[in-house]
């Protein structure tokens, strides 16, 4: 019995290089977790040509939907992502296991197919293929090119790949952190009181400074960056980023009873080279708002 598995990722493939692939990796079997047709329903035409044309070829086609495809919310997490350590209690994913030892002892060459091109990401490869690997039979992606990958250097750059997102996402916590004192620091010096700092009401919705001058409320939003390759850091405030920010501090305004103080969005961009260089650009969104108090009241 061939201890190897294969798994190949659709993406945008032609039927034509779907089925090549396969051949150069001596695949005869394919088993397919793409998700089913519904019933009375035009199917994907694409996933219908390319199973006819692996027909054609030659190789064997079987769904496994049911078996890899479907995950039941019982093994899921609140965000409705599978959980490695729930799917493979799941009897149905237990049974599929069984079938592809099943064919590998039959002598077929099986390999599993899904709709996610980007191995890194998907399920055959975190689920399945971490599965059979604990199973002792080897994994192998077929890359693009036909080059076979093994399911260790898959997660050997995997981690490299998180490593280097771990080392971005601190780099620019800590960049952000920077451009956030400094625009404190200048604010100050334009006579701000400072009276909060990274309020947060929820994600996507903070506050990044709040200050107070001459009986006005600023609510702050800084951007920093290394450069403006992509353009002024103010540009980074878009629609959505305005609605929240307006969604904080209304929030904001209310929880600390500030409804009665004219108030002013702000954002400052800054670009930092280093502590000692660095640029910095103040910029008022719209004129100050001063509410209605006789409204206000009459509300009341």
């Amino acid at each position: 019995m061939s201890a190897n598995i294969y798994t190949i990722g659709l993406g945008h493939k032609d039927p034509s290089t779907v089925a090549r692939l396969l051949h150069s990796a001596g695949v005869n079997c394919v088993v397919d977790i793409v998700a089913k047709r519904a019933q009375g329903m035009a199917g994907d035409i694409s996933h219908d040509i390319i199973i006819d044309t692996l027909t054609e070829e030659g190789i064997t086609h079987i769904s496994f939907f049911d078996e890899f495809g479907f995950v039941p919310s019982e093994a899921q997490n609140k965000y409705g992502k599978p959980v490695y350590s729930k799917v493979i209690k799941q009897n149905k994913f237990l049974n599929g296991v069984e079938r592809l030892k099943n064919g590998l002892a039959k002598g077929y060459t099986i390999a599993i197919m899904d709709s996610d091109d980007y191995v890194y990401n998907s399920k055959r490869h975190n689920i399945i293929g971490k599965y059979l690997e604990s199973s002792g039979i080897k994994v192998f992606h077929i890359e693009n090119d036909g080059t076979l990958y093994s399911f260790e250097k898959i997660n050997n750059i995997i981690a490299r790949k998180t490593e280097i997102y771990h080392k971005k996402k601190a780099d620019a916590i800590e960049l952000g952190k920077n451009g956030e004192e400094i625009a404190a620091l200048h604010l100050m010096r334009m006579g701000h009181t400072i009276l909060d700092h990274n309020w947060n009401l929820h994600h996507g919705c903070e506050l990044d400074l709040v200050t107070r001058k001459d009986g006005v409320l600023y609510f702050v939003e800084v951007k920093t960056r290394r450069s403006i390759e992509r353009g002024s850091p103010h540009l980074a405030i878009d629609k959505n980023k305005l609605h929240n920010i307006i969604t904080a501090l209304r929030e904001y305004r209310y929880k600390y009873c500030l409804q009665d103080y004219p108030y002013q969005i702000m954002s400052i961009a800054i670009v930092y080279r280093s502590e000692d260089d660095y640029d910095i650009d103040f910029f008022k969104w719209g004129d100050v708002y001063v509410p209605d108090i006789r409204s206000q009241n009459k509300n009341k």
